[in-house]
């Protein structure tokens, strides 16, 4: 629940108190930004563009879907702000490390480790028994996934089709080992200092190793290339328990959401490219980062005020979309790639060797207009298709399993007084 809170300022942030039981509770910006990023990376992944699409609107928009891959740095900057806040509110309690791992592992592992199980398992063992569109062999490399190490599989160069996105879920799984334990032994000073050293540091890596000539889509998936937004996330929470940094922040958050998008579309712009493999995720990569993490804290400051940002990252469908955004992110790519791999190749050539093909070769102005609306209509059913899916998943299988985590909350000795409860992501 958010806490609308009279002694609230709207020129400023909240009393520490008000925002203690913000934290406590369930922030509906938070789901909005999840939102957000899910739809970001389903713009992406869902790319297709028959026949090309006309003119500078077809370039356009084959240029810009490929931008979709900064939800996946929002994800990790929202990561890094969640676990960062549970591991600071439980700290010193007698179970600090069970209670985070357990609860971690009944959020992510069954969906992640069922969806392991069709993939290498069910599906070859469909396709041996002669059913239709399913891979009689689907193993190089799986031992990479089954050990959250995706992202290597990556770079070995040993993908598998169904789980090429498992890359960034092997980010996140990389930092939950580390990050607790540093949280434990460092104090909160030092612990800001270390996420500003991993707020340099990944940038500086990223130019190194292209200059070096490394391949960018290697850059993109070593996990050394997102500390600086898992940092970002982070240092955010520890900005959001202290007033004072809070007090000395909120008046300058503009001067950090505005400048980083407008340079970052500037680099774009300039260097002719949005995607992943190129310089606009080397060099913009922190722009985006340091946008999600100011437009983060903003959202915390100004929760349960009236605001234009309250109002667009609490809208239902945004907030819906954000709820049931792990299963998404999990599930939708085994289809996208048989659909985009299986189905509409079979579609094409169908249409290509009918009366069809002359029509795509010869059209009007009116016919291009009509080949757009296919197109948004096309990606808008997809992604209604995978919101399905995703509240499918959470309503019979993830949520069910979600209600255990009730019996691995934080425990204390003497339970501490004024001592914020701990808050929970809702992922």
């Amino acid at each position: 629940m958010v806490v609308e809170s009279e002694q609230a300022n709207p020129a400023g942030p909240m009393p520490i108190s008000d925002m203690r039981r913000v934290l406590s509770g369930h922030v509906p910006a938070l789901d909005g930004i999840r939102g957000a990023s899910i739809a970001a990376v389903l713009m992406c992944h869902l790319t297709w563009i028959p026949f090309g699409l006309p003119g500078h609107a077809g370039r356009f928009v084959r240029e810009f879907v490929l931008v979709g891959w900064v939800g996946v740095s929002s994800f990790f900057v929202l990561s890094g702000f969640l676990i960062t806040g549970i591991l600071l509110d439980s700290k010193g309690s007698v179970n600090y490390f069970s209670s985070f791992y357990a609860r971690r592992a009944l959020r992510i592992l069954p969906l992640y480790y069922a969806a392991l199980f069709a993939g290498f398992i069910l599906f070859p063992l469909l396709g041996k028994s002669g059913v239709p569109f399913f891979p009689a062999r689907l193993s190089s490399g799986q031992l990479w996934y089954w050990f959250y190490a995706g992202n290597y599989a990556w770079l070995r160069g040993q993908v598998t089709p169904y789980f090429d996105h498992f890359w960034s879920l092997a980010v996140e799984e990389q930092f939950y080992l580390l990050w607790p334990l540093i949280i434990l032994v460092t104090m909160r000073r030092s612990l800001a200092k270390a996420c500003i050293g991993l707020i340099a540091f990944a940038p500086v890596l990223r130019i190194v190793l292209y200059l070096k000539g490394v391949n960018g889509d290697g850059i993109f998936h070593l996990t050394t290339s997102h500390v600086d937004a898992l940092g970002l996330g982070a240092l955010a929470a520890i900005v959001v328990r202290d007033e004072a940094w809070l007090r000395r922040l909120a008046p300058h958050l503009r001067y950090f959401i505005y400048p980083s998008l407008a340079a970052f579309c500037l680099l774009c712009v300039g260097t002719g490219s949005w995607n992943s493999e190129g310089l606009a995720f080397i060099c913009g990569a922190s722009m985006i980062a340091i946008f999600v993490a100011a437009v983060l804290l903003r959202a915390m400051i100004s929760a349960g005020q009236a605001s234009a940002l309250q109002w667009l990252l609490g809208m239902g469908w945004l907030r819906s979309w954000g709820k049931y955004s792990y299963a998404i992110y999990v599930l939708h790519f085994p289809f996208v790639y048989f659909y985009f791999g299986t189905v509409m190749p079979r579609l094409m050539l169908y249409l290509r060797n009918t009366g069809w093909r002359m029509w795509f070769h010869h059209r009007t102005m009116m016919d291009d207009a009509l080949l757009v609306t296919v197109y948004i209509a096309h990606q808008v059913v997809l992604c209604l298709i995978f919101w399905g899916l995703g509240k499918l998943s959470w309503w019979a299988f993830e949520g069910r399993i979600n209600g255990l985590k009730k019996h691995f909350k934080p425990r204390w000795r003497v339970e501490p007084v004024a001592v914020p409860p701990v808050a929970m992501p809702a992922e």
